[in-house]
């Protein structure tokens, strides 16, 4: 895809963190929208996704997704309907969380 290689080598060339780009490149695609009522936009968003998940590979990473996801409902009071639906759009990895060992 060339919108991937394109965040990518925008990414490298300026040294921003993954988290930022998922965050930017996610509120870059909702502004394309027009939350007008039409169910059309679920499957507009869910062409974000394979976009989205070369830079959602860290726990970190998945959690900005949320956040912006969030406050993008939360802002644009019209998605707010469709949050569940973000949710289940959002690339998946299992997070992998490990604790300390007990002392």
């Amino acid at each position: 895809m060339q919108t991937v290689a394109n965040l990518l080598a925008t990414q490298k060339d300026n040294s921003i963190p993954s988290t930022e780009v998922v965050a930017l490149a996610f509120n870059a695609f909702m502004s394309t929208l027009d939350w007008s009522g039409s169910k059309e936009q679920y499957g507009q968003v869910k062409s974000f996704g394979p976009v989205l998940a070369p830079f959602c590979k860290k726990p970190m990473e998945q959690v900005t997704l949320l956040q912006a996801i969030q406050v993008y409902c939360y802002d644009e009071q019209k998605a707010m309907k469709a949050f569940p639906s973000l949710v289940r759009v959002r690339p998946r990895r299992p997070a992998v969380i490990t604790l300390p060992a007990p002392c």
